[in-house]
Parts: structure tokens; sequence; C-alpha cells
């Protein structure tokens, strides 16, 4: 079966006189033609042809033949069969791009930087009740979720129009998708490697194989059950949500990230603030362009990226304390009592409290800070000249008050939640408290717990006491000390 036709065969005459005349054929291929005949041709050798086909004229004799046939053939020298073009910065919003493990936008194109919903801000969805029990249509609902294409010029994922001599193919345009794949990184964070899944729409904290898949994927529902009660009490070691090795699931074709909330991806997303962008959570993101198909679909032809073929996408910190303090008075009657202060700040930098940019709004209620937990039994101390060290809100070096004494004693009292779906609210503390029974609660501003200090020995100077301290809210638990000074003791012995 003779192939079908390929390409254009012009006629023009060329020399003419009264008598003869040349007829040039000009054979055209167009590189669409072309790019069809060779995609799937060995690279080597491969040729393409037509025919031209002339024919006596109806009536006239004489001739040996009936037709005559002129052969046109095209071996390449080279074929390449793999269109090219750019996921070019002109392609994206300058202010929502970031250089590589930068703080500043618009300084580079390799990081995007990630985060919960803001506060106050419509979404999509119908997410919170107000105090009268009436929908806030469209408001935030800290759900960990982020659009690519917001950073992008048109909210639109493309890539570049092809360049000659792609041009001509499939109307110039290629189709794309972005999907995780393994972390690299030289290319990113320092943080631990996050690996693809079979299609890269998920990343885990766990190699992917086909023969010994030990990915578990977190099947909870994200709306109903984003923030499992198991931050809190994780003695239910069988469920996916404890289980799970997934951290972040990406739609390929709208571009869309989002943070699940299991415990490996809590557990990493708390590891260092917002600020600390080397070591924070990190997922890489390739760019995949085809033609003649979608780019997952199996007739796809991929398309080589030049440029701005991958980037980073960083999950910033929700929440971060900074200043957790307390001070006290040396042999005071019933030991000395002092609030433990604590300031919290989001993403944003935003204080909870004392801000003009929380707009009145409850950061609390919001972020679900709803459990604090100091470890007395572990607090360290330089009363005996001892150094200490802290790092990423963990004590890291540093001589136990206990090994040093046994009169010195400090006892925490936690604070007095309130229930988060009843609540009163003026914009500064929630009114309304309640039982934290199904560990549903959330603190309420400077309602941080109470440290009281006991000292039975004798008169001493001023000395710091650090205590490890565990935050618990939506999205997992963040490590914090919690810095006390105990001043010299009160009236002590004075030089006569």
């Amino acid at each position: 079966m003779r192939d079908p036709y390929k390409g254009e065969v012009k006629s023009t005459k060329e020399n003419e006189t009264s008598s003869t005349f040349t007829q040039k054929l000009t054979w055209k291929v167009d590189n669409q033609t072309a790019y069809t005949a060779f995609k799937t041709k060995d690279k080597s050798g491969a040729t393409l042809g037509t025919y031209i086909r002339y024919k006596v004229k109806e009536g006239a004799t004489g001739y040996k033949y009936k037709y005559i046939y002129i052969h046109f053939q095209w071996t390449p020298s080279a074929i390449n069969t793999q269109p090219e073009t750019k996921f070019a910065d002109k392609s994206k919003i300058k202010m929502y791009w970031y250089a590589q493990n930068g703080s500043e936008a618009g300084k580079g194109y390799v990081d995007i930087h990630g985060n919960v919903e803001a506060v106050g801000n419509p979404t999509d969805e119908t997410v919170m009740t107000d105090l009268m029990g009436k929908l806030k249509s469209g408001a935030a609902d800290d759900e960990y979720k982020f659009d690519i294409k917001s950073t992008l010029v048109g909210n639109k994922l493309a890539v570049d129009p092809f360049e000659d001599p792609y041009k001509s193919l499939y109307g110039g345009v290629a189709d794309a998708k972005v999907y995780f794949v393994n972390g690299d990184e030289t290319a990113g964070s320092t943080n631990d490697k996050l690996y693809k899944n079979a299609d890269g729409t998920a990343v885990h904290t766990v190699p992917y194989t086909a023969t010994n898949n030990k990915q578990i994927a977190y099947t909870g529902e994200m709306k109903t059950d984003k923030f499992p009660n198991a931050d809190i009490d994780a003695s239910d070691k069988t469920t996916n949500w404890y289980n799970s090795t997934e951290v972040a699931r990406i739609d390929p074709a709208t571009g869309v990230v989002e943070l699940v909330p299991t415990r490996v991806a809590k557990e990493l997303l708390n590891k260092v603030g917002h600020d600390d962008l080397v070591n924070t959570l990190t997922a890489r993101v390739q760019v995949m362009a085809s033609v003649c198909g979608k780019a997952d679909q199996l007739d796809a032809i991929p398309v080589k990226l030049t440029e701005g073929e991958s980037f980073n996408v960083k999950f910033l910190r929700p929440v971060s304390i900074t200043n957790a303090s307390a001070e006290f008075e040396d042999a005071e009657t019933n030991g000395s009592e002092h609030n433990v202060s604590m300031t919290f700040v989001d993403w944003r930098n935003h204080k909870f409290v004392g801000d003009t940019r929380t707009k009145k709004e409850n950061y609390f209620m919001y972020y679900g800070i709803r459990k604090i937990e100091v470890d007395e039994a572990n607090a360290v101390s330089d009363i005996n000249g001892d150094a200490y060290e802290i790092k990423d809100g963990v004590i890291t070096k540093g001589k136990k008050l206990s090994e040093i004494t046994s009169f010195v004693h400090f006892e925490y009292i936690k604070p007095t939640y309130a229930t988060r779906n009843k609540y009163l609210n003026d914009g500064i503390k929630i009114i309304k408290t309640g039982t934290d029974k199904d560990g549903y609660v959330t603190v309420a501003d400077g309602a941080f717990g109470t440290l009281t200090y006991y000292n039975n020995n004798n008169t001493v100077g001023g000395y710091h006491v650090i205590f490890p301290a565990k935050v618990y809210y939506d999205w997992g638990i963040i490590n914090t000390t919690i810095d006390c000074y105990v001043k010299k003791t009160q009236e002590n012995a004075r030089r006569r």
C-alpha cells in the first residue's frame, strides 16, 4: 500500500522559447507534515518521499509507457523530533517569586513561597460561622492550599509559544502541566528530601518503588478532617494520619498545591520558623509540556524546555513564637507566681496582639492555638554557671536544674481554654470558656498559663531557667522555650 501524498509539488516554467521550455518541479514539505512523518521514525536513515505522475494524452500513440513517475525523496542529515520552548521568567509575576532561599520578593525566579490561607480573606468555600450562626460565605479557614497560577502572568499555566523551526507545529502552542519531582538539595532546601509518587501528583518522605511501595497515602477528607486530634494524642498509631508518608499534593492541570495534614507533614512544616528559608520544608516542581495530546496522555509528544523547567515551592510555617518568658522574685511568700508571656506571629510577621494589621481578627482562634505544654522536668539553668544553647526552639545544650539542686522548684499551671466553635470575640480575648476534652479548643491572648517558683534554700543571685515547651495548633506542634529569669533574693544581705 502506497503512502499518502506528502507535501505540495508546484510546477513553474523556465527558459521558455517558442518551441521549448524547462519545467521546474518544487516539492515543499511544511514543518507539521515533516514532524508528523519523522516523529515515530528511527533517527538514522529515515526518509520521506512522494511521487509525481505524468500521463500520456488521450489518443496519443507511439509511447512505450503510458505513465512516467518522478520520485521525490528526502533523507535529512539530522532529525530532531522534539520541539523546544521555554518557561521563561517573563511568564512569571516578578513580585511573587524569590531567589533561591531568598526572603526578598522580585530578586529571582527560583522559589515560590506557599502559605496557609490569610486570615479573613475570601476563598471559594463557605466555611466559617459567625456569632449568630449564619454562614460567612467564602471566608478563609486556615487550609494550607495555594495556586501556582496566581504567580503567573494572566494566571495561566503556559509555556512560551514555539519559535522557528517549531513555530508552525500544532498552532505554535504546547500544553503545560506541573508535577512534583524528587527533591534536589543542591537546587533547593537542605531540609529532608522529598520523593514523588508514581505519577508526580504527591511527594512523600520515602522513595517510591514499583515493586516495594512503602508509601502510604493520607485518605482523610481534607476539609472535614483537616486537623486530626491525633496531633495532641498520638496513641492511635494505626491511622492513615499517623502512618502516612505523604506530605503534599499537586493538581497537574490547575497548579493547586496542598499540604496534607499528616503527622510527617506537620513535623517537617514546624521544624523551623518561616524566616529560616534554607531549612523550610521545600518541594521541587517540574513543568512538563507536550503537543499532540495532553502531557499525561500516551500519544503526547514531549516538548523540551530549555529554560525554567523546574522551581521550588516552600511551605512557610504558619505560626512562630518569640519572647516566651517569665520573671520571678526570690523568696516571696507562697512562692513567686508569674504569667507566662509569649509573642505569637504568623507567616507574615503579623503579631496576634497589638498589631493594627490584624484588624481585630482573632488569630488565636483562626490558627487554633489550642494547647500549651511545659516540660518542667527537663528545664536547664545557668545557676551554676553552665552554658546552654537553643536551636529551632529545642534545647541542644545545658545542665538540667534538677541535676544541680533539688531545693529549687517550679510548677506550671496550664491556662483555661475556650471552645473554638462557641465563642464571643472582642478582637483581643476570647470571653466564653469551655472544656478541652475533645482537644478542639483555643488559647486566648495572655492566657498562656502561669509558672510558680519556690526556693527553700539560701539567698541567691539572679539566674536563668530555660523550660522546653510545646504549643499545639491546627498545623501541628511548635517547639519553643520559656526563658525564666529569677531575680536575686528580696532584701538580700547588705554590707554594714
